[in-house]
């Protein structure tokens, strides 16, 4: 998941510039993500091992404030980390969504033509 640290940024807003080829992204909004939201492990249904969530900073040419949320696979709570290019099983990315959906807060709304759009109810 690509996303922007706000301690890189100077608001929300500058999520909605494309710094590699100029202009707004229109019909978006921007999410924040409390970071304490990534600090959870999940264990593994079966097998002796968890995985967390970690934003690692790779800051592009025309956007310092890029990161990435990369997931990491951990044998024991201290022991070192394996990045992961997919979680498997499905329960622990399910497991993952659910606890990310407490840290989640609109910054700023949908726009569509400049127009801000009411916030869906669906999640």
């Amino acid at each position: 998941m690509s996303v922007n640290r706000s301690n890189f940024c100077t608001g929300a807003d500058d999520v909605l510039w494309n710094g590699e080829v100029g202009g707004r992204f229109e019909d978006f909004g921007v999410i924040e993500i409390d970071m304490e939201g990534l600090l959870e492990t999940v264990d593994h249904p079966s097998l002796p091992v968890s995985f967390r969530l970690k934003a690692q900073h790779e800051p592009t040419q025309c956007n310092y404030p890029h990161s990435e949320v990369i997931a990491v696979e951990v044998n024991q709570p201290d022991g070192p980390e394996r990045e992961l290019s997919g979680i498997k099983p499905t329960s622990v990315k399910l497991k993952f969504r659910e606890n990310l959906q407490r840290f989640i807060k609109v910054a700023i709304p949908v726009e569509q033509k400049g127009q801000r759009l009411p916030i869906s109810s669906k999640t």
